[in-house]
């Protein structure tokens, strides 16, 4: 895994490649860091569970393997859409919708239950703790990697998020710490009842 200060050394020289303004490159590198901190404490939530605790439910719906299943599915899609973003420049002049523009200049999403789409309820249980170690690692990875991707792209698209409009490429990358940092209180929530019930 390579360090946060040479992907930073990094996008400096990319940035200055591209010219890209200081301004931009600094909310690229914050980016980069809280991307890689919110991650590294669902790791590190992994670091203490068993795989029988992968099953343990709070009530009916997903079991908390499911719900890290669902973080790494849905931080994937963001970044696939953000790969997308900087590979033309397809819907550019297109607009995010009004409760998107709420969530980014808030950096947060409600402190609501989103009922998801549909394919949310076939979400898998996975088969142990390690494999989910190793795919969020690779999303740190791969984040990390994208955002040189952004900074040395001449395009500028954007690709439709299924509720809020259209995002370009660093807003997808944005929503997708949102949507990892939304569901801490549902992180705390299965720990504190799995330390009640001695699961």
């Amino acid at each position: 895994m390579q360090s946060l200060t040479s992907v930073l050394n990094r996008l400096s020289v990319a940035a200055n490649k591209t010219n890209i303004h200081l301004i931009k490159l600094t909310g690229y590198i914050m980016q980069v860091h809280d991307f890689d901190k919110t991650i590294d404490i669902w790791i590190a939530s992994l670091n203490g569970c068993t795989n029988k605790q992968l099953l343990f439910k709070v009530s009916h719906g997903w079991s908390y393997g499911q719900l890290i299943n669902h973080l790494i599915e849905n931080t994937e899609f963001c970044l696939s859409n953000a790969n997308i973003c900087i590979s033309g420049n397809e819907n550019a002049d297109e607009k995010r919708s009004p409760s998107a523009e709420n969530i980014f200049a808030n950096n947060q999403l409600p402190n609501i239950d989103i009922k998801g789409p549909a394919s949310n309820d076939s979400t898998p249980q996975p088969d142990d703790v390690e494999s989910l170690k190793r795919k969020m690692t690779a999303l740190k990875l791969e984040m990390n990697l994208l955002l040189e991707k952004i900074l040395s792209t001449q395009f500028s698209g954007k690709t439709q998020h299924p509720g809020l409009g259209f995002f370009d490429a660093s807003e997808w990358l944005q929503f997708a710490e949102i949507h990892l940092r939304h569901h801490f209180k549902h992180k705390d929530k299965f720990e504190l009842a799995r330390i009640e019930s001695g699961y």
